[in-house]
């Protein structure tokens, strides 16, 4: 977050980025999603940041291609392609910057929120009436695809910061 009375050319008012990557802890899930499956992904260096302390994070996503075992309240297999989207992350304690030190910003995957009900809308029982697989994505199933994408964006419900002391 930038106070409106910076200048452009203040290293405040820029956003810092890593380059591309992928994270390899999401390429196989074993574990049941009731279990909550976890997975922590850690954002390669960020380099040039200012001394001061961190205030949100833009995670872009290029795209994910998951398979689900849904097992109740009746089998299914569901595969989530995802086209590029964005989310800001906020830590939830204070993220002190030494502007010396190289960062990065691991970030926690957490399963059992990507099928959690949105409002009214229960995501696994609209799932369970549709014929297997399932295929959900911006062109099928689209709906439960926006579910998806809004349980995404909402803050510490599937993606959320690991830790205080990184920087």
């Amino acid at each position: 977050t930038v106070p409106l009375d910076l200048p452009i050319s203040s290293p405040y008012s820029r956003e810092y980025d890593t380059s591309s990557f992928e994270d390899s802890n999401l390429e196989s899930t074993t574990e049941t999603i009731l279990t909550g499956d976890v997975h922590t992904s850690s954002v390669p260096i960020i380099s040039g940041i200012p001394s001061g302390y961190l205030a949100s994070v833009k995670y872009k996503i290029k795209s994910l291609d998951l398979t689900f075992q849904i097992l109740a309240p009746i089998a299914k297999t569901v595969r989530l392609n995802t086209s590029a989207f964005e989310l800001e992350l906020f830590p939830r304690c204070r993220f002190d910057i030494i502007s010396e030190n190289l960062g990065n910003f691991p970030v926690t995957w957490k399963s059992d929120g990507v099928f959690q009900d949105q409002g009214s809308v229960s995501i696994l029982n609209s799932i369970s009436a549709l014929p297997n697989p399932v295929d959900i994505n911006p062109y099928q199933n689209a709906n439960l695809y926006n579910l998806i994408l809004e349980n995404f964006r909402q803050q510490d419900r599937i993606l959320y910061q690991t830790g205080c002391n990184l920087f």
